[in-house]
């Protein structure tokens, strides 16, 4: 009888110890994580998926097929120019960039900086429907402090307790100031990873100086709906 008391007993802590240890170590987050996937995939309807999103990817593909036509990353400004310009003919309500332009392009032997960025800039303007991306931080750096804030989205709003509502950010890593001027609106890029590296979640706003700012996506659903 004593032995069977300390068999439950030893088993009861060693079960206890496992559980801790699971917790402790964020397996069971990464299991829930995995359930959740598996979720998804059960009960999703693909068939009710928008057709009239398109995404034009950058992979893999697509820079080796320019680096054999001479073309290597980063790709001067007036392949994007190009691009806005074929997606604006072919009637895209809104066109997204989620890329940081922070910076002006380089000059090189076949093209000039300020020329290509010139085109780009001015293919945002007549299209009228080019949104670009931010990124938000809370620390003061070089990229945050280079380009000012030109271009606020119309839509932002200040509610009461915006800093509780939405995580706070103080800084912001911007595109120059020639694009934001020649975009139509700028939407928040930041997102997050969960435990396993996957991210399954956005914030749809952010709090900017105490200041409301959509996420790139739903800054497009707002521009398409004549929000912003």
């Amino acid at each position: 009888m004593k032995n069977k008391n300390l068999y439950i007993i030893l088993l009861t802590l060693a079960c206890g110890l496992g559980v801790t240890l699971f917790y402790k170590l964020g397996w069971f987050e990464v299991l829930e994580l995995k359930t959740l996937d598996f979720r998804f995939r059960l009960f999703a309807e693909p068939e009710k998926a928008s057709k009239e999103i398109v995404i034009v990817a950058i992979d893999e593909k697509s820079l080796r097929e320019f680096k054999r036509n001479n073309v290597v990353w980063k790709w001067p400004r007036d392949i994007y120019a190009a691009l806005v310009r074929y997606l604006h003919r072919g009637g895209a309500r809104a066109i997204i960039f989620d890329i940081l332009f922070t910076d002006p392009d380089i000059d090189r032997l076949s093209s000039d900086a300020e020329e290509t960025d010139g085109a780009f800039a001015r293919s945002m303007a007549e299209a009228g429907n080019v949104l670009l991306a931010a990124h938000l931080r809370r620390e003061e750096d070089v990229l945050s402090q280079d380009n000012p804030l030109l271009n606020l989205p119309d839509f932002q709003f200040q509610p009461a307790g915006c800093g509780e509502k939405f995580e706070s950010f103080s800084t912001a890593v911007l595109p120059v100031p020639l694009f934001q001027q020649s975009a139509a609106g700028l939407g928040v890029a930041n997102y997050y990873e969960d435990k396993d590296g996957i991210c399954r979640r956005i914030p749809l706003f952010l709090n900017f100086n105490q200041i409301a700012l959509p996420h790139l996506g739903v800054a497009a659903f707002l521009f398409i709906q004549n929000i912003i």
